[in-house]
């Protein structure tokens, strides 16, 4: 394959090096988990975070800050499988999940 040449657009280049840096992540902050799922961190405290139903699981894998000025902490590839396994869970509501009969 002598003499191929392989012109590459910068601004493709820079968005495939963040993509490894962000697969590379070991922590999320906050603004990490509110960029993967695109919801405002309200949303994610009220629909998430504070979840009772979700608490002992994300116990094991996220710092919940304890005082003012301590952050949010996730493991980062935990925090990922989480919203996987739960998408539906969390974000299709109860009510309009819809139910096939026989």
């Amino acid at each position: 394959m002598e003499g191929v040449q392989v012109i590459l657009n910068e601004d493709f280049l820079k968005a495939e090096v963040q993509k490894l840096i962000r697969t590379e992540m070991v922590w999320w902050h906050m603004d990490d988990l509110r960029a993967k799922t695109g919801k405002s961190q309200n949303w994610l405290k009220d629909n998430i975070l504070y979840q009772p139903r979700f608490r002992k699981e994300l116990e094991t894998f996220t710092h919940f800050p304890e005082a003012q000025g301590d952050k949010w902490c996730f493991i980062a590839d935990k925090m990922e499988q989480f919203l996987k396994l739960h998408f539906r869970d969390i974000f299709i509501p109860e009510n309009s999940k819809v139910r096939r009969l026989g």
